[in-house]
C-alpha cells in the first residue's frame, strides 16, 4: 500500500499466504491476501484498508478475520 509499485508475482495466493502468514498477511476472500496492520475497518462483508480501497470479505473468512483482528498486535 505504501510503496505504491506493482509486482508481477506467479505463485498461487495459496503459496503467497502460506509465506506471508507468519507476517500479519491473511486471505479475506478468494482475490485478496492482505495485511492486518492495514486495515482501519471491518464491517460485515467488507473491509476499508489505510489507503481507503474497500475490499470484500467472503463469508467463509468473516469469523477467521474477525479473531486474528480481535488478537492482532503491532
Amino acid at each position: 500500500i505504501r510503496r505504491q509499485r506493482q509486482m508481477c508475482i506467479r505463485d498461487s495466493l495459496n503459496t503467497l499466504q502460506n509465506q506471508l502468514e507468519s507476517f500479519g498477511f491473511i486471505r479475506v476472500h478468494k482475490s485478496y491476501l492482505v495485511n492486518l496492520k492495514h486495515i482501519i475497518n471491518f464491517g460485515s462483508k467488507k473491509i476499508t484498508m489505510s489507503n481507503l480501497a474497500v475490499l470484500p470479505v467472503s463469508k467463509y473468512r468473516s469469523t477467521e478475520l474477525k479473531i486474528k483482528l480481535k488478537n492482532y498486535t503491532i
